[in-house]
């Protein structure tokens, strides 16, 4: 409890001392943030190679290639972004001038998920140091070559006082969610989220969660498009992503004719049945089930 009190204790005075907040300070560590991708790519490959098995133009493709375009996206943008917005005025403004400005929200803490253990850490933190926050940065320790090299790299690049990484299980996440943050961001199953909803309720602090949603289909659905939109949520990523649906929930009347075009998109990506240890990681395989 001591340590986790002390890691965001630290962050939230780096905050309280106003040094984020500046423009120049942000894009400073923004350009940092990139600069740490790009030299450590091939670390930061392999890593994920070796917790997920996933190729390294998949890899390439859905964990850095996104963040790349984060970065750019949000270093180009950031200056009309932070600066203040005039706003129409009323009665009560009529003779002022009337701006809304963006301020910072103090300390957040971003839990990040096995599944894309690099890029749902990095997108979240891109945003919350673009905003001027202080970050804790909490990687899943089921993708734990991910989560250590993150934790040996961030203070490498970045200002260590405000964004510090905490590694560790579900002990260090509980204790982490004893603090005090300003907003609490959660990718993962609604079991956990429960949880991170519950501590947060604590001190009212505001959460925001991902997690998938169940797919529809009525008469009007167009039967393609629904089978290789599902099923691509089913493959990709063991099936274990935003994109897979938690349910799907047909319509009786077409439930039949949805059976082929279903069936003949997932086979090809299934292939023929093999042992889940031949695919696998052995630390993923209960996460895995746990989706089944």
């Amino acid at each position: 409890m001591e340590k986790m009190q002390q890691v965001v204790g630290r962050a939230r005075a780096a905050f309280n001392s106003g040094r984020c907040r500046s423009l120049e300070f942000r894009l400073q560590q923004l350009k940092a943030l990139e600069r740490m991708v790009k030299e450590k790519e091939k670390e930061i490959l392999a890593a994920i190679k070796a917790d997920l098995h996933k190729s390294g133009h998949n890899a390439y493709s859905h964990e850095i290639l996104g963040v790349l375009g984060e970065l750019a996206l949000t270093m180009d943008k950031l200056p009309s972004w932070a600066a203040p917005q005039p706003v129409k005025k009323n009665l009560l403004t009529m003779r002022d001038e009337a701006y809304i400005y963006p301020e910072p929200l103090g300390v957040v803490l971003i839990i990040g998920a096995w599944n894309y253990p690099f890029v749902l850490v990095m997108q979240p933190l891109i945003g919350a140091i673009a905003a001027g926050n202080a970050v804790v940065v909490k990687p899943s320790e089921i993708s734990e070559n991910t989560a250590q090299l993150v934790a040996d790299l961030l203070p490498q690049y970045l200002d260590r006082e405000l964004y510090p990484v905490v590694t560790g299980g579900v002990p260090e996440t509980t204790e982490l969610l004893t603090q005090r943050f300003d907003h609490i961001l959660y990718t993962g199953n609604s079991a956990v989220g429960k949880i991170v909803m519950a501590a947060a309720a604590k001190h009212l602090t505001p959460v925001t969660l991902e997690s998938p949603l169940p797919s529809m289909s009525s008469q009007t659905t167009r039967r393609w498009v629904w089978a290789v939109l599902s099923c691509r949520g089913d493959c990709l990523q063991f099936g274990a992503e935003c994109g897979q649906s938690q349910a799907r929930l047909p319509t009786g009347s077409v439930l039949a004719p949805l059976f082929n075009p279903f069936e003949s998109q997932c086979l090809p990506h299934r292939g023929p049945r093999v042992s889940p240890e031949l695919l696998y990681p052995p630390s993923l395989l209960l996460c895995i089930c746990m989706t089944l």
